[in-house]
């Protein structure tokens, strides 16, 4: 009898298809009934052979070698993957039919055709694909087979974004590394990630606070006390969005306001017609305006009330669901997505959740009453059984065909909460989707927004403040989602008296840190800011990366060194930032600019769509490659940087304090042009020519990063002219600590710390900091079941000095220890494996953080040391075949 082979992407998978859809036989790696075999992969077991498996000079890197365009790209397997490969050829020649299984997306394609190709199978296919990993689902998915055919444009782009990778990747990192002698990791989404958060952290280097001044005034009326902010409303005469403001509206206001509207307008130098202005930047016009107001009588001009809708939030995607669940629990989305992965998967809770979908088919109309009816028999009863019973209207922000893909958004499916049992962490993530998708089919929520202007002596105050008239959606999440203030009800026209007057002084603030959640919504849209969650949702063609492989890209930037997490932020390193700037000094915008690495994911999807074919997008990306390597050839590391003017001359920012030459902005630091460094070895002994070689040279330079901390031309200015710069913020010692201190530099050219007497040699405060809890708990303590709370340096429990010693620190051996981390470690009782610890000796390893007796937490290894132990033989070197 014919069989047919089913593939899948893992061992659970398979067990859950024999499981639905009956009559199968456990074998040791496989299943078997009368007409199927069901046998799986375990991720990837085949990949794009190597550089060197082409030809055996290319283990050596040499810039000579570069560009590698393979005529044809090859397959090899993966370490360890043989055994596999083995079961599957041998199963499939049993089989006159196959079914891909895999995971329903691109990877999922891609692992499928590779396996397929590599093993020169030629039995016709079909395509499995779920949305969920319910019995009925997978029963139902089996009657609605799809046409391998069918997947042939989601198959070729997942090729070419595998080869795109391949030879952007293989030919940057080798190019900069020899160009460099440093080795670095390139990548066509890594870089143009990276360059995001540097980008970001060179605009708070860059920032410098500026003093303003916000005057407030509060109102007696006759119903109660109300308080108002000083304003001017700057007239919008031209229709284009972000007009700037003409003379004609300057010489208005200044009419109208004197210097008041000068002082207005210098506070808010980015203001554009249409704006509010709310603050001056002069203490003698804030104090002049406070004098102004003082004891006397105002009036009410403005008391606007209107009622303002509020859609609820669209579904989610994995994009959205990972930002918020970073914003909620810190969780990373690396973890959202392996939490989400296991309520799909193992507890068949939720729909596939790598979707980049926020919308259902309009035939689930049918099916949404079905999980209502679920959902009431829940702890969301409450706001489940409203709904249960009612029509399910076709509403286009919900059922939208249009708008999804392959996938649809992440719902709960139709099984039930009360059959399985769930993790905190599980629980956590299962919440959100529930409670969003219950929302979704609430009303609009109704506020109620009150505008008053109040006018004394020609100055206006505004007071606003909104209440909730009708709670719609957020009957689902309490009164914890939102906000509400009021205002004492007051006439239009009525007179009130100023009781009371004050003048604030603040300062501007840099742009905040990218954490995990503001960096997802920015590889969404490739950098460019947009809040509307429907804007946002049309951009993402255009984005870095998927929702499925953003997690993995934001966990390879980390695990190369080139940010680190401290706290919940995205801290880039000395290596990233030294990548950055190298960069951006050839240039080569394509490698690292968001946008155009964002067309070229655009592109992929039109490869996907059928609008495009694959050569074509493989020519711009081998053209871009030759590109690159040309330039890095031609580019000496050590040239300096030509100014602004593009005429090609050199910028000197300084005279080189050793030898009197100019010092000029080169890739990596600020250096003397005469610049020479020393290549005798440490230790070695100097012949007479080197002493002359050395002696025609000059060793002067200024490193762009010191101790974490960028180093601007204004820093490296004053450290040349005044021989000191500072005191300076944003170091970072070794053990990841921030710390503050001056710049000197010596007669000898070298750079040291200099401190206040309030620190320590490194850096540190002598005076003790009290350690600060947050009150959301991070997780049970494993000793004595108490909450663990996260303080300033911290994760402890709250009764630790008390009954308990359960304590973790925020940095171990230079790593930051993230929020989700420790919460793992206590509650399953070790970590994964962790990247970036330093050594007493400051040798970089990985290692899990396990519990032990009492609450101890220590080191745990692979193989012990996670070493190839002695004697061990080589893995042999695998067999490549030519992709098609």
């Amino acid at each position: 009898m014919e069989k047919t082979l089913i593939l899948t992407e893992k061992p659970s998978v398979a067990a859950d298809i024999a499981h639905a859809l009956g009559g199968f036989d456990k074998k040791e790696d496989f299943y078997e009934s009368d007409d199927a075999y069901i046998t799986w992969a375990v991720g990837h077991l085949v990949t794009l052979a190597e550089p060197e498996d082409y030809d055996k000079g290319y283990k050596y890197w040499t810039l000579q070698s570069l560009p590698i365009i393979p005529n044809k790209f090859e397959l090899k397997p993966i370490p360890k993957s043989e055994s596999r490969l083995k079961k599957i050829a041998s199963l499939a020649k049993k089989s006159s039919n196959l079914v891909n299984a895999c995971d329903a997306g691109r990877e999922g394609e891609l692992i499928f055709r590779y396996i397929y190709e590599y093993l020169g199978l030629e039995a016709p296919t079909k395509r499995l694909w779920l949305q969920s990993m319910t019995k009925s689902a997978i029963a139902d998915g089996f009657e609605r087979l799809r046409p391998s055919k069918e997947l042939d444009n989601l198959g070729e782009s997942a090729k070419c974004r595998s080869e795109a990778d391949w030879l952007i990747g293989i030919n940057a990192t080798r190019a900069f590394t020899r160009r460099l002698g440093n080795l670095l990791s390139i990548g066509r989404v890594q870089t143009p990630t990276l360059s995001i958060i540097i980008s970001r952290e060179k605009e708070i280097n860059a920032f410098v606070p500026r003093t303003y001044f916000d005057i407030f005034a509060e109102f007696e009326a006759k119903s109660g006390v109300y308080r108002g902010k000083w304003f001017i409303d700057v007239p919008k005469v031209s229709k284009e969005k972000n007009a700037p403001i003409t003379d004609e509206i300057l010489a208005s206001l200044v009419k109208k306001y004197g210097q008041i509207a000068t002082s207005a307008l210098k506070a808010n130098d980015g203001a554009v017609q249409g704006d509010t202005v709310e603050s001056v930047g002069d203490k003698e016009v804030a104090d002049e305006i406070v004098a102004r107001i003082k004891g006397k009588k105002g009036k009410v001009t403005v008391e606007d009330h209107k009622l303002q809708r509020q859609s609820p939030p669209l579904l989610f995607d994995l994009n959205e669901l990972q930002r918020e669940a970073n914003k909620r629990f810190s969780f990373s989305a690396a973890r959202t997505l392996q939490l989400a992965q296991q309520l799909y998967e193992e507890k068949k809770l939720v729909t596939y959740p790598r979707s980049d979908s926020k919308h259902l088919p309009e035939d689930y109309t049918d099916v949404v009453p079905r999980i209502f009816e679920i959902l009431s028999h829940t702890k969301y009863d409450k706001v489940a059984l409203p709904l249960v019973g009612q029509k399910v209207a076709k509403n286009k922000r919900i059922f939208d065909n249009k708008k999804i893909s392959d996938h649809f958004a992440i719902i709960p499916t139709e099984k039930s909460l009360a059959e399985v049992s769930l993790t905190p962490e599980q629980t956590k993530i299962y919440d959100l989707i529930a409670k969003r998708f219950l929302a979704a089919f609430y009303p609009d929520a109704v506020w109620e927004v009150v505008h008053r202007v109040t006018q004394v002596d020609g100055l206006d105050f505004r007071s606003d403040a909104k209440s909730l008239k009708e709670k719609g959606f957020y009957a689902v999440y309490g009164r914890e989602e939102h906000e509400e203030s009021s205002l004492p009800v007051v006439a239009e026209c009525e007179t009130v008296d100023t009781v009371a007057q004050e003048m604030q002084e603040k300062q501007t603030t840099p742009p905040p840190r990218y954490n995990e959640a503001t960096l997802l919504g920015a590889m969404e849209t490739a950098g460019k800011f947009i809040d509307d969650e429907e804007l946002r949702d049309a951009m993402k063609e255009k984005g870095l990366g998927t929702p499925a492989t953003r997690a993995s890209i934001i966990e390879r930037i980390l695990e190369v060194g080139y940010i680190e997490r401290v706290g919940r932020e995205l801290v880039p390193t000395t290596k990233g930032i030294a990548l950055y700037d190298l960069l951006i000094g050839f240039p080569l915008p394509e490698l690292y600019s968001p946008e155009m690495t964002g067309n070229w994911e655009y592109k992929l999807a039109c490869i996907e769509k059928g609008e495009m074919g694959p050569g074509d997008f493989l020519s711009e990306i081998i053209d871009f490659t030759k590109q690159l390597v040309n330039k890095v050839k031609d580019r000496s590391l050590d040239a300096p940087i030509a100014n602004q003017d593009g005429n090609g001359e050199t910028r000197a920012i300084g005279t080189c304090p050793l030898c009197g030459e100019d010092v000029v902005d080169s890739f990596m630091s600020f250096r003397c042009t005469n610049y020479k460094p020393a290549k005798t070895k440490k230790g070695a002994k100097k012949t007479k020519a080197k002493e002359e070689d050395e002696d025609n040279g000059c060793n002067f330079a200024i490193w762009k990063t010191i101790a974490g901390k960028i180093i601007t031309e204004d820093i490296a200015k004053e450290l040349i002219e005044k021989k000191k710069a500072g005191p300076l913020s944003g170091f970072r010692s070794k053990s990841g600590r921030p710390f503050s201190a001056t710049l000197l530099l010596g007669d000898d050219g070298k750079i040291t710390f200099e401190f206040s007497k309030s620190q320590d040699e490194g850096g540190q405060e002598k005076t003790k900091i009290e350690e600060v809890f947050l009150e959301d708990p991070v997780a049970k303590c494993p000793v004595c079941k108490a909450d663990i709370l996260e303080g300033t340096s911290v994760y402890r429990c709250q009764n630790f000095g008390k009954s308990c010693k359960m304590s973790l620190s925020k940095v171990i051996l230079g790593k930051t220890i993230a929020r989700e981390t420790a919460a793992r470690l206590f509650e399953e009782g070790r970590t994964e494996k962790i990247s970036g610890f330093i050594s007493r000796k400051g040798r970089p390893f990985s290692a899990y953080l396990v519990l032990k007796d009492g609450g101890k937490v220590g080191f745990e290894f692979d193989n012990a040391t996670g070493r190839t132990a002695k004697g061990a033989s080589k893995v042999s070197k695998p067999k490549t075949k030519k992709s098609k």
